[in-house]
């Protein structure tokens, strides 16, 4: 691994803000652990704590930035702060399994309608909802909300859980709680606008998405990043409108009592002799709902027509848990 400069040699004015200076603190010593855990691999716990520090440090670096001199190359510094991010997830990948996964336990909250926001200078490491997050709802689609709800059901559970977890990778190198910006920069393609997520049973005024263009493989041509409203990543989907004619889903998939086939943008059938084919997989802590919309034709197989639209949506298990618990609310009112 090449290591980064330490931010407090870059320092061509010996700028002494107290801000800047916590931030180069942060990030030698961090880079100081990673070094010493890429020699000995004795502390695999070390890495939590090294890109806790460098999350830090990147905001201590980027409050700075609009004032400091011009020759401190504040944006170079973030970036080493990513990199070293970047290399701190690459080394916790490589652990064993048991390990990896092994954290202290935290405590969940459960079965409740209130979340307490959080406080000016608060430390933020786990889901950020808003304080409106489970208030009622106008506009809500009962077809959607059913769909939704049959899908979930079975593979995840009614539950608020606001912890964050690190070893949870959703897709990819994308993993559950990551800063928007930066899964954007591993993909390596620019965000875009930031819009918001108004489908019933995801949290109010909560979750916001970006659609960035590209070949995903599959054919998908759109990814969609969820990020809560702290603009980090809870969950992942790829589209694409642009498909062939043949069949994606398995032909007996297709079924009439369905009608969603994009939960991110809420979009259902318009034509009531079209169907949707709808799909539920779990791999690990995270659910793929995978769905297709296509066109009718009686004289075809099944009496289904062109494919035109396909979707998977990757929801890692606290984000599918949150959402039955948020579709449960609805459905009481």
């Amino acid at each position: 691994m090449e290591k980064a400069d330490a931010p407090a040699q870059d320092n061509p004015e010996n700028w002494r803000h107290p801000t800047y200076l916590k931030g180069a603190r942060l990030f030698n010593d961090a880079l100081e652990k990673y070094t010493k855990y890429q020699k000995d691999k004795q502390n695999p716990e070390v890495l939590k704590t090294v890109e806790q520090q460098c999350r830090e440090a990147i905001r201590a670096f980027e409050f700075v930035k609009p004032f400091a001199p011009k020759n401190l190359d504040i944006q170079r510094l973030i970036d080493q702060c990513y990199h070293l991010i970047s290399d701190t997830r690459h080394s916790t990948l490589l652990l064993p399994a048991s390990l990896s996964k092994k954290r202290e336990p935290l405590d969940a909250i459960t079965q409740t309608s209130e979340l307490p926001p959080a406080q000016p200078g608060q430390e933020i490491d786990g889901l950020v909802l808003a304080p409106s997050w489970n208030a009622p709802q106008t506009g809500v689609s009962d077809r959607l909300l059913d769909d939704f709800a049959a899908l979930l059901d079975g593979s995840a559970v009614a539950n608020v859980d606001l912890n964050p977890d690190t070893s949870l990778v959703i897709f990819g190198q994308v993993f559950y709680l990551m800063p928007a910006r930066e899964a954007a920069r591993i993909i390596g393609k620019p965000p875009g606008v930031r819009r918001r997520l108004n489908t019933p049973g995801f949290p109010k005024d909560s979750f916001h998405y970006y659609t960035l263009p590209g070949n995903f493989g599959n054919g998908f041509d759109q990814m969609y990043l969820i990020t809560d409203s702290t603009d980090r990543i809870v969950a992942v989907q790829l589209a694409t409108e642009r498909t062939d004619k043949e069949l994606w889903l398995d032909p007996q998939l297709f079924q009439d009592q369905w009608s969603t086939y994009n939960f991110i943008e809420a979009k259902t059938k318009a034509n009531s002799k079209w169907k949707v084919a709808l799909r539920m997989q779990k791999d690990g802590r995270v659910l793929r709902l995978d769905s297709e919309l296509v066109s009718s034709d009686s004289s075809a197989y099944f009496g289904l027509g062109d494919s035109k639209s396909r979707v998977s949506l990757y929801l890692p298990e606290p984000i599918a848990n949150l959402v039955l618990f948020r579709i449960a609310e609805l459905q009481k009112r």
